[in-house]
């Protein structure tokens, strides 16, 4: 695997893995776990919703929830570096990309991305929510 952007440590395995699972996900699908992931980004004190959420995804997409939980996880890896370090979409695209993502879907994450973090005060509350999110530090609710 190639360096990344957004962080200097090691990548868990299982992350490779979580990109092939999004992977295989249909155009709709991988539209449709975003708005549910960018919705609680957006609003992060909403967590029974979003939990509500992922499990009706999960149930209606035939994934198991600790699947789904697992590639959450590793969808928010990107993303927390990306915070941190002020990247811009390009690099998180590549990012996403150097950890097995196809172009297309890691296009449309990072130009989502770029559009949340641009929500003006909403921005403080992603870095939490994505913070806490990160590989190193999950929500108890992701673990």
């Amino acid at each position: 695997m190639g360096r990344l952007h957004c962080t200097e440590d090691p990548v868990p395995e299982a992350v490779g893995g979580d990109m092939q699972q999004l992977n295989q996900l249909g155009a709709q699908q991988f539209s449709a776990l975003t708005e549910v992931l960018f919705h609680f980004l957006t609003e992060p004190k909403e967590v029974e919703r979003f939990l509500a959420q992922l499990s009706e995804f999960a149930t209606t997409n035939q994934i198991s929830l600790g699947s789904l939980r697992s590639i959450v996880k590793s969808l928010l890896l990107v993303p927390n570096g990306a915070l941190k370090k002020s990247l811009t979409a390009k690099q998180v695209q590549a990012d996403f990309i150097t950890l097995g993502l196809s172009e297309e879907k890691a296009t449309y994450f990072s130009e989502k991305l770029k559009l949340v973090v641009k929500k003006g005060n909403q921005t403080e509350n992603v870095y939490i929510v994505i913070a806490s999110c990160g590989v190193a530090v999950p929500l108890p609710f992701l673990s």
